[in-house]
């Protein structure tokens, strides 16, 4: 006889949070893999304000693997890996590269999901001092184009085990290394693409973060209360001024 899980609280706002790309997916609602992931033993931090409030805050131990998402790995994700290169003894941590969770390689809805782009036309460099890091999985992308550059329906198992095995499951590595802990921090959209694919890929999900940010891009299209203009050193810093009201040093 099946037993019936025991209940778990949600927390997900799903106006927030719902990725458009998984609404008609079978068994991808945001309710049900929010509480798939707590019965599997994964620790879910939702920011819910951008203030020093003790429960907004989350705090690094060390020894913890970081995984730093947003949709395509151009803004979100790259200022947090910045913010975190900066704030952080990177001997006591593993930092993986950004990573595209919604607009890059990873087949996250069964799709193709690579995306050209023109080059993105920014301060980040001025601001930063440093070109964009290259994106978790780009520097094994030559395998997933074929003859004419495209990527096809066929390339999908490949990429997805790519994906699996070094980013979303419990062998996941970067540079050789792996951590005691695997923490993403995920923002909106990208969060319920996170969750679909760790469930996927993991029995349990004991020593796994999900921090749920609850931030559009307002890196390339600020709010117009800001007053700032998008892709500026200003809009950068706005960014890391909130990352540095929900981060915390060990």
């Amino acid at each position: 006889m099946q037993s019936t899980p025991l209940p778990v609280s949600l927390e997900l706002d799903p106006k927030i949070f719902t990725d458009p790309n998984l609404i008609n997916h079978k068994d991808c609602a945001l309710a049900q893999l929010e509480q798939q992931f707590k019965i599997k033993g994964g620790h879910l931090h939702i920011v819910k304000t951008f203030s020093e409030k003790s429960e907004n805050r989350f705090t690094f131990q060390l020894g913890d693997a970081l995984y730093p998402v947003c949709s395509g790995g151009t803004c979100r994700s790259q200022a947090l890996y910045e913010f975190l290169q900066r704030k952080l003894d990177h001997d006591n941590f593993v930092l993986f590269p950004p990573h595209a969770a919604r607009c890059g390689y990873d087949p996250y809805n069964g799709e193709v999901r690579y995306y050209t782009a023109a080059p993105i036309v920014d301060e980040f460099e001025s601001f930063f001092g440093k070109k964009r890091t290259t994106r978790f999985g780009y520097d094994h992308a030559s395998d997933w184009h074929d003859s004419q550059g495209a990527v096809t329906a066929e390339k999908i198992a490949l990429i997805k085990t790519f994906y699996d095995t070094s980013y979303y499951g419990p062998q996941s590595h970067f540079q050789g290394r792996t951590g005691k802990r695997r923490v993403y921090m995920a923002f909106a959209h990208p969060t319920h693409a996170v969750l679909k694919r760790l469930l996927e890929t993991n029995d349990t999900l004991e020593k796994v973060v999900l921090v749920a940010i609850p931030l559009a891009d307002e890196i390339t299209t600020p709010s117009p209360e800001a007053g700032i203009r998008g892709g500026s050193p200003e809009a950068y810093q706005a960014f890391l001024d909130k990352m540095e009201k929900i981060f915390s040093n060990p």
